[in-house]
């Protein structure tokens, strides 16, 4: 009986490590995508780039990489890192709201390599639609993030969320510096991509916050100065 609790439990920290393991490589995956620069491919079997010529189409031929294949990984990882802020963004711990913070921070700059992406393929219609669309939803779910009461976004994150949420240019947005402050008020804005726009309503936060909530707000704001 002992022996059967300590494969128990050895069963479940092994499991937990997997969790960790898979958590790890989207962020990973994440951050490899805000990387891509205009001209360049994904290899999505070695999560590597390469530059866009006649030796790069048949490599990609013979090891079977395709645009499709390109799109289904972008996807994939967008939507594997949405869930990992969804699942930690109720959290008391520090570690995982700053961990939700920064993937934030990784998918609004991932936007800068999906459009670099999408330039490299602009002769490619179905590909550029497929681009726009995947953009579209980041917007959305980005909206989303923004009106929700359930996460206190640090003054660099909520300034570049606004901005982008306001329709400036991807990277003018994002370089943009950061609030004195976070600003909690009602303000309509306006999301656009391409020729979609989206409208979403910031929700007011109420002046009377516990201390305790404006004391984790500050010790987040304090560990992401010193990443």
């Amino acid at each position: 009986m002992l022996g059967l609790a300590l494969d128990i439990c050895r069963f479940s920290s092994t499991d937990k490590e997997c969790v960790h393991d898979r958590h790890r490589d989207i962020i990973k995956k994440l951050k490899f995508i805000t990387l891509i620069e205009q001209g360049e491919r994904i290899n999505v079997n070695t999560i590597s780039t390469a530059p866009n010529n006649w030796f790069s189409s048949i490599y990609r031929s013979i090891f079977k990489e395709s645009r499709q294949k390109t799109f289904q990984f972008l996807n994939e990882v967008i939507d594997r890192s949405f869930e990992l802020i969804f699942l930690h963004k109720g959290s008391r711990k520090v570690s995982d709201r700053i961990s939700c913070h920064q993937i934030i921070e990784d998918i609004m700059n991932s936007l800068v390599g999906i459009k670099h992406l999408q330039q490299t393929y602009s002769s490619d219609r179905n590909f550029y639609c497929d681009m726009e669309t995947l953009l579209g939803s980041i917007f959305a779910r980005l909206a989303e993030l923004s009106s929700s009461n359930e996460i206190s976004l640090t003054p660099t994150i909520k300034d570049r969320l606004t901005r982008l949420l306001a329709g400036e240019p991807i990277t003018q947005a994002l370089s943009a510096n950061s609030s004195p402050v976070l600003q909690y008020s009602a303000s309509s804005t306006s999301v656009g991509s391409g020729k979609q726009e989206y409208d979403t309503t910031t929700p007011e936060i109420s002046p009377f916050q516990s201390p305790q909530l404006q004391s984790d707000e500050a010790t987040i704001a304090e560990e992401l100065d010193q990443i």
